[in-house]
């Protein structure tokens, strides 16, 4: 236990080379059972095991897009290595590995990122915070997109319900859609319902890890920037469960998870593992509550939308 907690100081201080040593056994153990109760030992176990694997990169590329100080991350079998922090506000990883933040990368950066065995596989959740946030206020979606779910209860078409639900969320709920769409009421009293909790107690728990969000430590709160915060660590702790099942499932197999962005998971899969274990990465991914669309690629810019195909062969 010691030693595995001096490798994490050793990981999140790397400029402090002694790190684990400045820490006496009992304050680790401590600070273990700190980092255990709120999530955050088993986060860092599941982003670290990502950084582990690598990226298999196009070399040429890398060269071309990026400073030339970048070619110092690139190890001799060409990959490079992300670095997740879970040292933030809401506990949702940052991901910038020296001269590449792969949560950023453009379009024509996009094609650095190439596989190791044969092809990229990448699934998207659908309206993930939605569903997220339906969870949360006990909201029954049916099945099928959630999109065309509010498309057709605002009376508007699909692209039309993705705009006007962004702006609900993010921008502040209307209080004519709250009283008109139950959705939206609930989502309303939740934000409420955080907010006044958060002000009576001066901090508020995260969903499943019950990590503290403290008052003192979120500056030029609102109220819709708690909510968004709350949901962003929401989605980050269901994550990380994801991610461990994910990697327990692929410990045997050759196919890996490389890259993770908030809502969607990219996967090097080798033909080794056949189709069956794409088709059971999906089953981890969506479980019983979730929906994905399902790309691939043979570098992360030309990823092509298989989804139907998939599923009618797999289902």
């Amino acid at each position: 236990m010691v030693t595995e907690l001096k490798s994490f100081y050793k990981k999140q201080y790397p400029k402090i080379g002694n790190v684990d040593k400045l820490l006496p056994k009992y304050k680790l153990l401590e600070l273990h059972e700190q980092l255990e109760s709120n999530g955050q030992l088993e986060s860092y176990h599941a982003f670290n095991s990502i950084n582990e694997t690598g990226i298999k990169i196009n070399k040429q590329k890398v060269l071309a897009y990026f400073r030339p100080e970048v070619e110092q991350q690139i190890t001799n079998d060409n990959k490079i290595y992300t670095n997740y922090s879970i040292f933030t506000k809401t506990g949702r990883p940052s991901n910038t590995t020296g001269m590449i933040n792969f949560g950023a990368l453009d379009n024509r950066q996009r094609r650095i990122v190439i596989p190791e065995f044969d092809v990229l596989v990448e699934f998207d959740y659908d309206a993930f915070h939605l569903r997220l946030i339906g969870e949360l206020i006990n909201y029954k979606f049916p099945q099928g997109s959630v999109h065309q779910h509010f498309a057709e209860l605002y009376g508007c078409n699909y692209e039309q319900s993705k705009k006007i639900t962004f702006q609900q969320l993010y921008g502040g709920i209307d209080y004519q859609i709250a009283q008109s769409v139950e959705f939206y009421g609930k989502t309303q009293r939740f934000i409420s319902d955080l907010w006044k909790k958060f002000n009576v107690n001066n901090q508020i728990e995260t969903y499943i890890y019950r990590r503290k969000l403290l008052k003192e430590k979120l500056t030029d709160i609102t109220k819709n920037k708690l909510f968004n915060y709350y949901i962003q660590a929401v989605e980050t702790e269901v994550n990380t469960k994801t991610i461990m099942k994910l990697q327990e499932y692929l410990k045997d197999k050759q196919t890996n998870l490389i890259l993770y962005l908030y809502d969607s998971f990219l996967f090097d899969v080798s033909k080794k593992d056949g189709g069956k274990t794409v088709r059971e990465i999906q089953e981890i991914l969506e479980g019983t509550r979730y929906l994905s669309t399902m790309k691939v690629g043979f570098n992360y810019n030309n990823l092509k939308d298989v989804t139907e195909k998939f599923n009618e062969k797999y289902n």
